[in-house]
């Protein structure tokens, strides 16, 4: 048999609060003429032997006018040798006070009256007792029947109310029951038949939302999450924070049911089938901070969103220039374009400043590529010179024409490759660079 459990809490029924007992034409249906959408509702208390009970104001039950709908009121009828028990509109489905009575669209569209009977059951001590039996099955095969959904008896017309709590399977849910053919929803009541009868669960899928981050780079965390919903319920979508990506806001979610964006957290109805929702990202705009590092020079602040390019900027220093801009581990120099990456959250994005006293041209040293350390030779000192300075710039600096040769890879900027490169220089493995 299939493993069952107990809802944690009975599904919610979709009901509409209202203030009054029936909702009748407004008086801007009057002014402009138009038909009322509502029809007349009346309770028969006309039968013979029937009396209103002892606290019931008969004023509750006169009949409304133009109403779509309509909540029971308080007060009962007696009735020798019976016991009141609601009313019914159809003999099938009973309503008991508090109640809504939805007026069939049918009956809308035609205009016709309705009248709600009342519902009767035998006080006799002698009256026979019918059995409601619930039988639970799944698709043809049986299932263990929970140990709180208990078979019960009841006299013929009484208002019988099944247990409502949802059995939830692995792959399905019930939701409500069947009388044979007869559908008994959440929150609806019945009137006994002068027979016993079985009830059977009414199944709706368990479906799959599945969220995911998209084939993206920069995440933090799990690209995936799924999680179980109920056919033809609502739900929430996740929130703007399911995901982490540096450099981006997730700003929707993209249905593979429908192909439509929603945004983080809207309501949504469940389908029958299972659905993946994409994560659409939206760029950051950031702040990018050039740091001069030198008191009285202001750092330069440039605005842009991730992945586009800001230009790295020149600022003057007497008796200086600036070699480069560090970030991370690479320098980018005066003039070049630096992709903004994005930062992780409440991180932002800054550069420092990599300064070089100004040598005469006359002193300066001739471009000899791979010589970093000036020394008129390219050797694995060079190498060692790179990674100096990209550990530390200002312990270990290069002026511009270090940097001029220090950059051997071919790519703009002197990276950790321009390290690399010499040693396999230096070893003879490669005889010339880029």
């Amino acid at each position: 048999m299939k493993k069952l459990q107990k809802s944690a809490a009975f599904l919610s029924a979709v009901l509409i609060a209202v203030s009054s007992s029936a909702v009748t034409a407004s008086a801007e249906d009057e002014i402009t003429g138009t038909t009322p959408a509502g029809v007349t509702i009346s309770f028969d208390t006309t039968q013979e032997g029937v009396e209103f009970g002892s606290q019931t104001d008969p004023e509750l039950f006169k009949p409304v006018e133009n109403a779509t709908y309509i909540s029971i009121p308080e007060g009962s009828l007696s009735r020798e040798g019976y016991h009141f028990n609601g009313w019914t509109y159809d003999n099938v489905y009973a309503y008991q006070k508090g109640d809504v009575f939805l007026v069939p669209d049918d009956v809308l569209a035609s205009g016709a009256a309705v009248t709600l009977e009342p519902v009767w059951s035998s006080s006799a001590k002698e009256a026979v007792r019918h059995t409601i039996t619930y039988v639970t099955d799944f698709e043809g095969e049986p299932i263990e029947r929970p140990e709180w959904l208990k078979d019960f008896k009841a006299v013929a017309g009484q208002v019988v109310s099944p247990d409502m709590t949802s059995i939830i399977l692995d792959n399905a849910y019930s939701r409500g029951w069947f009388l044979g053919d007869l559908k008994i929803d959440y929150n609806q009541r019945i009137i006994m038949p002068d027979e016993d009868i079985v009830l059977t669960p009414q199944w709706f899928k368990r479906i799959n939302f599945t969220f995911y981050a998209g084939d993206v780079d920069r995440l933090n965390g799990n690209t995936s999450h799924t999680f179980p919903k109920n056919e033809y319920s609502s739900t929430e979508l996740a929130a703007a924070d399911r995901f982490s990506r540096n450099g981006f806001n997730l700003t929707g979610w993209l249905s593979d049911y429908d192909e439509k964006i929603y945004a983080p957290g809207a309501t949504v109805e469940v389908p029958s089938v299972d659905v993946t929702f994409t994560a659409v990202w939206t760029p950051k705009n950031y702040t990018v901070v050039f740091k001069s590092g030198v008191k009285g020079i202001d750092n330069v602040k440039l605005k842009g969103d991730t992945d586009t390019a800001v230009q790295c900027p020149d600022l003057d220093r007497d008796g200086y220039r600036i070699a480069g801009w560090k970030f991370e581990d690479k320098v980018y120099e005066v003039g070049e374009d630096f992709i903004i990456p994005g930062a992780a959250p409440g991180l932002g994005i800054s550069l420092e400043a990599v300064w070089t006293e100004e040598i005469p041209e006359s002193q300066e040293p001739a471009i000899l590529k791979g010589d970093a350390n000036l020394d008129g030779d390219v050797s694995i000192s060079d190498a060692v010179a790179i990674l100096q300075y990209l550990a530390n710039a200002e312990v270990y600096p290069l002026d511009s024409v270090a940097l001029i040769n220090a950059d051997v890879d071919g790519n703009s900027g002197v990276t950790g490759k321009d390290a690399a490169e010499i040693q396999l220089f230096d070893a003879g493995i490669i005889t010339e660079f880029k």
